[in-house]
């Protein structure tokens, strides 16, 4: 199984659902801006020191070189979580219309 949602100037990231074969776990991937990859990280990874600091060292040397960055995230889900993602897709779709 999986699911694309396109990339649009709104969100600032575009993800993919999928059931990894391997260890049967449904993962969504979102790539993005940071700006909007670092409002959806976990408050445990917001709160490690050490990561954030390395993140944001990144982010500042890239930007000191004139470079364009996109970060990556993945979320495992659960089946309730899976349920929900569904649901508020499919809301979503009807919304957009024909």
């Amino acid at each position: 199984m999986h699911k694309w949602i396109e990339f649009s100037s709104e969100r600032k990231r575009m993800s993919i659902l999928v059931t990894d074969p391997i260890d049967g776990l449904t993962k969504l991937y979102i790539k993005g801006a940071d700006s909007i990859i670092l409002d959806w990280l976990s408050e445990e990874t917001k709160n490690d020191k050490w990561m954030m600091d390395k993140v944001q060292l990144f982010l500042k040397e890239s930007a000191t070189k004139g470079f364009w960055t996109l970060l990556m995230g993945m979320k495992i889900l659960d089946e309730s979580e899976l349920k929900e993602f569904w649901e508020l897709l499919n809301i979503a779709e009807r919304d957009l219309g024909p």
